[in-house]
């Protein structure tokens, strides 16, 4: 599949793995993994309406519900929508 997609491969993957990378550390940051802190995001975004969270393990799907237990700082959400728009001009 990676080699098909343009958007995985290149340059293109180089920059996106850098946008995982700082997620990562937000995440870090909150004390949460990244899966949590990207739903969590989402849920905080007034502009997303709906949510599809995808699950393969009983895990995944205790990791999404957990991601409603708690509510992103609004400081951080505002950090990681500045880091978003400061990585998609790049």
């Amino acid at each position: 599949m990676r080699n098909a997609n343009p958007l995985l491969q290149g340059e293109r993957l180089a920059k996106s793995l850098a946008v995982v990378k700082g997620l990562k550390e937000f995440a870090q940051e909150v004390g949460k993994p990244l899966s949590q802190l990207a739903l969590a995001w989402m849920i905080k975004d007034e502009t997303i309406t709906t949510i599809i969270a995808g699950a393969t393990k009983i895990e995944h799907i205790q990791d999404n519900v957990e991601s409603t237990t708690w509510e992103l700082d609004d400081q951080v959400y505002q950090r990681i929508n500045e880091f978003l728009m400061r990585t998609a001009r790049t």
